[in-house]
């Protein structure tokens, strides 16, 4: 795996756990 991979993979991961802390929030003020 070179470096370009890793920082994509790397971004995915963090993009997700954005998402999921945004979709907890939503969760919370419905």
């Amino acid at each position: 795996m070179n470096k370009k991979t890793t920082k994509i993979i790397s971004t995915i991961i963090v993009a997700l756990i954005v998402i999921s802390m945004v979709l907890s929030m939503v969760i919370q003020f419905v």
